[in-house]
């Protein structure tokens, strides 16, 4: 409902010579608004008021009908045949998904001069927990580190059964007012639609902090279910200490040192886990830490853990 602004029509006076011109950008609207496949899921967003999403690659949100909504486009005209194909194939993917812990894929529409192709999902918020964790002036209650916990630890859930979330980082978890925790669905394109040629080693960005000794150790390594739960692990501790991961190891050596440092010691941990976390919970963080994969815990033995140690006020 709301402000639905309609494709631009060209004005009936205008000659054939004319039409051709402006062919372009008004079919790529039909084009795209009217194929069977996107139709159902068609938005039609006219706005120029987009503002940058901290964290993301090419996220933006917007207003839509006073609410704000998340976008993650490609600028269409300019892809490749396959780039098209496979952002809309990713597009499909991402519709599947079907979580209270996964945000939900809203629409599609085109932005920026309708050249844009967008997907449009629900949008959290307090940002990434990578903005809330580390932030003093907020506050965030023991219950509510429970609640974050578990509504990433669920979203995890809900995928493994058919692959791994991979990747999985404090910018790929959002959080909203209510402290609700969800995967970021975008993320989940990648197995499609690539922006840019992919690689683990993200050096310099604080994102080898979250992979497991495994990927650190092998170049090439493969994310798994296992480096998934050991990434859990880090964003679990990262909630209660309230600190990044290796703080003092990236205070003495910088973005840079500290990730070859990591790859130079896969094994050493990135907290140390002490009475700033709850006991039950240490454990489970220790396990999901533990140098062989196949010894770290399944989420949903994940899930129960953080089920039984809730404190007994929430």
């Amino acid at each position: 409902g709301g402000e639905i602004v309609l494709p631009i029509r060209s004005p009936a006076t205008s000659t054939s010579s004319e039409k051709k011109e402006k062919a372009p950008t008004q079919s790529l609207l039909t084009q795209l608004s009217q194929r069977d496949d996107l139709k159902p899921l068609w938005m039609f967003i006219e706005t120029l008021k987009t503002t940058t999403i901290k964290g993301g690659h090419n996220l933006f949100s917007c207003n839509v009908s006073g609410s704000k909504v998340a976008l993650k486009g490609m600028d269409y005209p300019a892809a490749s045949q396959e780039s098209r194909m496979n952002f809309i194939k990713a597009i499909h993917f991402i519709q599947q998904v079907r979580s209270p812990y996964v945000t939900r894929l809203t629409g599609v529409c085109l932005m920026n001069f309708q050249t844009r192709l967008c997907v449009v999902s629900e949008y959290m918020d307090k940002g990434c927990l990578g903005a809330i964790a580390t932030d003093a002036n907020i506050e965030i209650s023991e219950e509510n580190k429970y609640k974050i916990c578990h509504g990433m630890a669920s979203g995890i859930a809900y995928l493994h059964p058919k692959r791994a979330y991979g990747h999985l980082t404090n910018e790929k978890v959002l959080i909203n007012s209510e402290f609700d925790a969800k995967l970021n669905v975008f993320e989940l394109m990648k197995k499609y639609y690539l922006e840019s040629r992919y690689v683990t080693s993200s050096f310099g960005s604080f994102e080898v902090v979250y992979q497991a000794p495994e990927l650190r150790k092998v170049s090439g390594a493969q994310y798994s279910i296992a480096t998934d739960i050991y990434a859990l692990g880090v964003l679990m501790a990262e909630i209660f200490v309230r600190e990044r991961p290796y703080k003092k190891l990236y205070e003495e050596k910088g973005f840079l040192g500290g990730d070859v440092y990591l790859y130079e010691h896969p094994t050493i941990q990135p907290f140390v886990l002490d009475s700033r976390i709850p006991e039950g919970i240490r454990e489970l963080i220790e396990q999901c830490w533990h140098e062989n994969p196949s010894n770290r815990p399944n989420v949903s033995q994940i899930v129960d853990q953080l089920a039984k140690n809730v404190p007994s006020s929430a």
